[in-house]
């Protein structure tokens, strides 16, 4: 079965801004038609930085369920928490959440995507993704990535 075929679980954000899994009436998980659970892990799991990106070795962070695999989960957007909103962040963070989602089109997830990233009046960065899952069924989804992380150039 293709990840098109199949259902995600749906995940809602609390008052805290905290993600749970959503039970349905039955006590099983909720799903719906769309992969948000997906995009949540490809863009905020954390991949390893390299060497040259983060020099002590302690804190290149990365998920452990990456080691010995050929393909890695998760963006490096992380990298850019305690960046200034300039026009270099927006493009490093675009780049590293298309690194995240290429994996949809590695195993056919999706026909295409595209990523645009942009820094709201609230000096927050937003990143606006559309997925191409079929010829027919596009999805929107919107991330806040950073609250108020800096100033712009």
């Amino acid at each position: 079965m293709s990840v098109l075929e199949s259902n995600d679980i749906v995940l809602q954000k609390d008052d805290d801004g905290i993600f749970d899994l959503v039970i349905d009436d039955d006590g099983d998980f909720l799903t719906n038609d769309f992969l948000d659970t997906s995009l949540l892990r490809s863009i905020y799991g954390e991949r390893r930085a390299l060497p040259n990106e983060v020099p002590i070795p302690q804190k290149r962070r990365g998920w452990i369920g990456n080691l010995n695999r050929d393909y890695e989960d998760g963006s490096k957007v992380w990298l850019f928490e305690q960046s200034e909103l300039s026009r270099s962040t927006i493009n490093g963070v675009k780049s590293e959440i298309e690194n995240g989602l290429e994996w949809l089109l590695d195993f056919d997830a999706a026909l295409s995507y595209n990523v645009s990233v942009s820094i709201t009046d609230e000096l927050s960065m937003l990143a606006e993704i559309s997925i191409q899952r079929s010829l027919s069924k596009t999805d929107n989804r919107y991330f806040v990535l950073f609250e108020n992380s800096g100033v712009t150039e």
